[in-house]
Formats: C-alpha cells, sequence, structure tokens
C-alpha cells in the first residue's frame, strides 16, 4: 500500500495579509468567548477558497491531443532527442494520470469540508456481498486443499506437492483473513483498544516464512530427483487430470466473482484465486511432462515453481514488515492531508507537521496546528477535535491525532526510537 515517502515537518505555512483581511468578519477571540456554550460556532462546513479542481484535470481526449502532438513533432525538438516518441507518450500519459490522481485526492477533501463526502458510508449490500464472497472463497480453498492432497497421495509428482503446499498455505492465510474480517465486525474496545486488523500482516508473515522453508525442502528432493535421474509415474492418471481441470475451473469462477469487489480481504482472496489456477496449471503440465515425455521434466517444473512461490511469498512478507515497522506515507497522500488542515478552518495560523505512517494496511497520522495563544481551551478543542474527526473519516486513517501549539520554533515533541 505504501512506498517509501517522506513527511512535511518544520514547514510553517502562514496565512498572508489578503486571506486574513476576506475573513476579517469572522467573530474574533473575545467576542466567541462569550457566546453561549451551545451557541458556539462549528467550524464543519466553514466557507473556505473554492478552487474548481475539475477544471484542473486532463480530459482522456486533450490527453490524446497531446500525445499526438508529441507524436509528430522531430526529434530534435522533443524533450530528448534519443528518447523515442513512443516512451515519451508514455511518460506523458503517466506523468498527467498522477496529476488527476491527485486532483482527484483534493477533490475528495473539498467534500468533507462541505459535509458532502460519502466515502466512508457502509452499503450494507456491499458488505453482504463481500461477506458472502470472502466465506465462499474460504470454503473453495479447503475444497482445493482436499483435492491436492488426494491427487498429491496417489501421483506422487513433485510439481503437484508444490501446488498443494500451495494450498496448505492459502487455507492458512485465508483463515487469517477470514478471521480478521470477523474480527472487525466483533470488536471488543476493551481487549484490543486499537482494533484487530494487524493480526492479518502479523500472520501473512509467520505464514510467508513457513512457505519458504517448505519450497527449499521441494528444491532439494528435486535436485536429489535429478542427481538420481529417479523416474516418477503418474497413476490414475484420469482422476488426476479431471480433479485438476474441476479445481483450475472453480477458482476461474471465483476469481470473477472477487475481482470487481472494493474489500480489501475478497480483493486478497481474488489474488489468491487466480494465483492457484497459474500454480495448478502449471503443476499439472509439469506432473504429465514428466511422465509422458522426460522424466526431469517434472522435478525441473517443481524447483522453477517452488523458487516462483518463495520469491511471491517473500515479497509478501517484506510488503507486510514495512507496514509494521511504520512507513512513511507517500508525498501525494501527505499533500492531501496538508490541503485537509489547511482547509478546515480559517482561525488556523500554520501548519507545523504533517505526519503519516503505516499501522498494518491503514496509516497513523499525526498533525501538529497552530492558533492564537489568545483562544480559550474550548474553542481551540472544538477546531481540532472536529479536524481529527475529518481526519479519521479517510478510509486510509485507521487513527488520527491532532496536536495544537501556538508557535514553531520549539523542538519535535516525539523522540525517534
Amino acid at each position: 500500500m505504501a512506498k517509501e515517502g517522506t513527511e512535511l515537518e518544520r514547514v510553517p505555512l502562514a496565512r498572508d495579509a489578503s486571506y486574513e483581511r476576506q475573513y476579517s468578519s469572522q467573530p474574533s477571540v473575545a467576542q466567541i468567548e462569550v457566546l453561549d456554550e451551545e451557541a458556539r460556532p462549528s467550524t464543519i462546513g466553514k466557507n473556505m477558497p473554492a478552487i474548481n479542481w475539475g477544471d484542473k484535470k486532463v480530459s482522456p481526449s486533450d490527453l490524446e491531443a497531446l500525445k499526438t502532438m508529441v507524436a509528430r513533432e522531430p526529434p530534435w525538438k522533443t524533450a530528448c532527442s534519443l528518447v523515442s516518441a513512443y516512451f515519451q507518450q508514455n511518460l506523458l500519459e503517466d506523468f498527467y494520470r498522477r496529476q488527476n490522481d491527485i486532483i482527484d485526492s483534493l477533490m475528495e477533501v473539498d467534500t468533507l469540508h462541505s459535509g458532502e463526502y460519502i466515502g466512508d458510508e457502509v452499503d450494507e449490500a456491499d458488505e453482504r456481498r463481500a461477506r458472502r464472497a470472502v466465506a465462499l472463497s474460504f470454503l473453495s480453498n479447503i475444497v482445493l486443499l482436499v483435492v491436492r492432497v488426494s491427487i498429491a497421495a496417489v501421483s506422487g509428482s513433485l510439481s503437484i506437492i508444490v501446488t498443494t503446499l500451495d494450498a496448505v498455505l492459502d487455507v492458512i492465510s485465508g483463515s487469517i483473513i477470514w478471521s480478521t474480517s470477523l474480527a472487525r465486525r466483533r470488536r471488543n474496545k476493551y481487549r484490543f483498544p486499537i482494533g484487530q486488523a494487524r493480526m492479518e500482516p502479523l500472520g501473512i508473515i509467520v505464514f510467508s516464512c513457513i512457505m519458504g522453508t517448505a519450497g527449499f525442502s521441494v528444491i532439494l528432493e528435486a535436485v536429489r530427483q535429478l542427481i538420481d535421474h529417479a523416474k516418477t509415474e503418474l497413476p490414475y492418471e484420469g482422476a488426476v487430470i479431471g480433479g485438476t481441470v474441476g479445481v483450475i475451473v472453480m477458482k476461474i469462477g471465483m476469481y470473477i466473482m472477487c475481482r470487481k469487489s472494493s474489500n480489501s480481504s475478497v480483493q486478497a482472496f481474488a489474488l489468491d484465486h487466480i494465483n492457484d489456477v497459474v500454480v495448478n496449471s502449471v503443476g499439472l503440465v509439469g506432473a504429465l511432462l514428466g511422465d509422458k515425455v522426460a522424466a526431469w521434466l517434472d522435478p525441473l517444473v517443481a524447483m522453477i515453481m517452488s523458487v516462483w512461490l518463495i520469491y511471491a511469498w517473500g515479497g509478501q512478507a517484506y510488503y507486510n514488515v514495512m507496514n509494521l515497522v511504520g512507513l512513511s506515507a507517500t508525498p501525494p497522500f501527505l499533500q492531501k492531508l496538508t490541503y485537509l488542515c489547511w482547509n478546515h478552518d480559517p482561525r488556523i495560523l500554520q501548519i507545523d507537521t504533517v505526519r503519516a505512517y503505516t499501522f498494518g494496511d491503514s496509516y497513523l497520522a499525526e498533525v501538529d496546528i497552530v492558533l492564537p495563544a489568545s483562544m480559550s481551551v474550548a474553542e481551540s478543542h472544538d477546531i481540532a477535535e472536529e479536524l481529527q474527526i475529518k481526519l479519521e473519516r479517510l478510509p486510509d486513517i485507521a487513527r488520527a491525532f491532532v496536536h495544537i501549539d501556538y508557535e514553531t520554533s520549539h523542538e519535535p515533541e516525539h523522540k525517534i526510537h
């Protein structure tokens, strides 16, 4: 989810004189303090400077026109004569795609300020479909495991044994995803004050290590068979082929059902399903080649599949380790948070720090804002609390902390471990 980025710290942003004149009609601190407690003005939905971000986006037709213009330019007039027009077109498309993504994120922030944000609303129908997809995916992995264990027991093919190892891990990782999705709906705020979302990445790390060990064992066995020129017969060939093809068809169907879901757990299962299609197809081909063509092809295919599985699950382990360590959010995401904080309330004088770092599959956000030193505790509390609520409404933010200050000349409040 997160690539290595940076954080915005000790870079105060101050309102200019024109901005202050624009909001000179806002009540003063003394006026606000004498207001009745229930009549204290809310900062949500405050009229802030509006920017029509939709006009800033590059439409697909404009982008095609730009790409056509680049293609028509002679090499010596383009950005680099050594780079082909096709490559420059791809760079151009990638640049404007990233720009449009940034604009979309800023438009999303504007809907938060206007009270029109719907990104955190729960669609009950989608939730039911997601729960059904998770349950069916988990059951399909159990069926896959039973079929693969039966086929491996009668075939003895190393390629099929590798697919069986993958099926075992699928059931284990699937049970983690399923139990995590249940835990999210059955929260115990007293036993787990911050939730159990990190159970899933922790489990993936553990079982990635198990998968790496199992894959290495298969590689050693494959090397032994290659040295000994051992040949493995493939008995019950019809049952092996039929069972494997049936599993492949089932997994294709499950992938089609899960691939369009926006739920992260369902998306994880969709990736697992298409991975099973590839692994089982290659495993069956390796077993048939070892039986029909040459005995050394079966252990060779098993070795290749084991190396690939070790690489794939090693990448998953590294990704989840980085997320648990606390990797900084990307600059565009920090830019989004800064824009949200800056347009939250006109009484915010400066933004001192904007920090976000991974917390499992989501982020923890820390924001330091500067308010007038003479502002009352009640008023500054309301500004900070409503900013925290806005930040935590973003789907990528697990928890937000807003710190209030009256100056920016101090050292950072937290030490780095």
